[in-house]
């Protein structure tokens, strides 16, 4: 069998060759054939003694061997058995170094570098899922050694493969990462930080550090959680007279509250809630409209604030009245942010206590709503807002004011008069004589009729 370019002499990369040396090399690679693997490792030792080099390069110890025939000829699935075999000599046999890591065979073999002893760092890292921090804590404490090699100007770093793998193991024992629990339980990574705020999944405390690793969650909690929710989901299908919305739908109806699906789920396992679906996804999951009902009435009255949203529904206004309330400084924001403007519940409570729109303002003072609007024009009422202020469709009072006006407290001229016992023109002359004070009529504002309040009776007793 020739193992060169056409000789021998090609395979060893030697020019010239012994007797001796050609010698061995035939009879270890037919010892090579007849004794697998042992004996092709065997005329591996043998090729790299005749070259006379032990440089630490592959392509330099094995010659043409490597470069031509392993590299390009034998690349095809039937010697697949010799490409295994001849990684399996270069990880038992080479040390780790930064001329082997950057050479193609390395970098291209992923069995080469799972099995290789030693790992770089940049591997450590991302096998053990840690940063630089936690793997200098590590190295201080003696779970890892770090070694650096002495070849060339950049040295490379790097540990051994076998107290990685162990340490790995004494970090997961038990434990799971958050990226691990999302794929889990179908859900984010944002989800299961949520849960575990909520005292829904467990934290593990790592063995090396003095603090809990929000990362590294306990196994056993992620999979009964799991389990908990599975055990809910009643049928892939609900029946025709259930109507539902999925776990995703419902958490971005609820959005606005600032829950979020982590509170959906534990609402959901607290009342043990019957799910549909075929697989444990939150868009894939769906939870009964009537139970939707049910947590949307706990977030709002839970939740501190109010939306824009609900005030317009609270006074049937659109969306943009309540804006321009709040341009008007009528109703002052506890927080904004980018889902939106909330308000507190005793600011809103406040709000709504203090104005009254055209149709309330109408039952306070017990006239027409044609009336209220008539008296907002020709001033008797002074709006805040509406058509003669600031555009706007509807007018609001204050309630105080308005009240001041309501069927108890207010008089005609020809009531007042009635009312002391004096006749209209002994009134009218009063007026002019400013013993009697009027709050509405002709040169206080564009009412042809003058108004009282019933406290100007106990004032003009004095006059009678």
């Amino acid at each position: 069998m020739n193992y060169g370019a056409g000789s021998p002499s090609n395979a060893s990369g030697v020019s010239e060759e012994s007797p001796s040396i050609r010698y061995a090399l035939y009879t270890a690679a037919i010892q090579g054939l007849l004794n697998w693997p042992d004996g092709f490792f065997s005329y591996l030792d043998t090729l790299r003694r005749a070259t006379g080099k032990n440089t630490g390069l592959v392509s330099q110890d094995f010659g043409i061997f490597y470069t031509v025939w392993l590299q390009r000829e034998w690349k095809y699935p039937e010697f697949q058995f010799l490409q295994d075999a001849f990684d399996r000599y270069i990880y038992e046999n080479y040390p780790f170094s930064r001329s082997l890591i950057y050479q193609s065979r390395f970098k291209n073999s992923a069995a080469l570098k799972q099995h290789h002893r030693f790992m770089t760092k940049k591997e450590v890292l991302n096998f053990l899922g840690v940063g630089e921090e936690t793997l200098k804590r590590c190295i201080d404490l003696g779970y890892l050694v770090e070694h650096k090699s002495a070849l060339g100007n950049a040295p490379v770093t790097w540990f051994d493969r076998n107290s990685v793998l162990s340490l790995r193991k004494t970090l997961e024992n038990g434990q799971i990462t958050q990226k691990q629990a999302a794929i889990e339980l179908g859900v984010s990574k944002k989800v299961i930080s949520d849960l575990v705020d909520l005292g829904e999944l467990k934290t593990i405390r790592q063995p090396i550090g003095r603090y809990v690793q929000k990362s590294r969650l306990s196994l056993a909690s992620v999979r009964d959680y799991k389990n908990r929710l599975t055990d809910l989901i009643a049928d892939k299908h609900p029946p025709d007279t259930v109507q539902t919305m999925s776990l995703l739908a419902t958490s971005q109806f609820l959005a606005r509250y600032g829950d979020g699906l982590a509170q959906i789920m534990q609402f959901i396992i607290a009342n043990r809630v019957q799910l549909y679906g075929a697989r444990l996804q939150s868009a894939h999951l769906f939870i009964p409209l009537s139970a939707v009902k049910i947590l949307k009435k706990r977030v709002e009255e839970a939740f501190p604030y109010l939306t824009r949203q609900q005030i317009a529904e609270m006074k049937n206004v659109k969306l943009e009245t309540v804006t321009q309330w709040v341009n008007m400084r009528l109703l002052i924001p506890a927080k904004v942010t980018h889902k939106g403007m909330y308000f507190d519940k005793p600011t809103v409570k406040s709000f709504l206590e203090s104005y009254v729109f055209t149709s309330e303002a109408a039952d306070i003072l017990g006239v027409g709503v044609l009336t209220v609007q008539k008296w907002a024009r020709i001033g008797r009422l002074k709006p805040i807002s509406g058509p003669s202020v600031n555009s706007q469709h509807r007018y609001i009072f204050r309630r105080d004011e308005v009240e001041k006006l309501c069927r108890t407290q207010r008089l005609t001229a020809p009531q007042l008069a009635k009312k002391i016992c004096i006749s209209r023109s002994q009134l009218w002359q009063w007026i002019k004589q400013k013993k009697v004070s009027p709050i509405s009529g002709p040169g206080i504002d564009g009412s042809k009729h003058y108004l009282f309040l019933e406290d100007e009776i106990g004032n003009l007793a004095k006059f009678r």
